[in-house]
């Protein structure tokens, strides 16, 4: 039973989609693993938004550079890369 009681035994039959809102500041040590571990999920995101704020280090060259890997990884369905 569902957190309201509901039947969620047939959950998988729901269509579900998930997005993912990545902020960045000065990440440049993670954001490859963070891309990597995306691609690890049972679910794969709909979209893939990456926001940095200002990094002064070479986060924003990390993201250009994993840009065709989180494409392939949202199955070439919409991105928005903010940077």
């Amino acid at each position: 039973m569902g957190e309201y009681g509901q039947d969620v035994s047939n959950t998988l039959d729901i269509a579900m989609s998930v997005s993912v809102v990545i902020t960045t500041k000065n990440e440049s040590s993670s954001i490859g693993a963070l891309i990597h571990s995306l691609g690890a999920q049972t679910l794969l995101p709909k979209e893939v938004i990456i926001v940095d704020a200002y990094s002064d280090d070479d986060t924003v060259e990390k993201i250009k550079k994993n840009q065709k890997k989180i494409l392939s990884l949202v199955n070439k369905r919409l991105l928005r890369l903010t940077l």
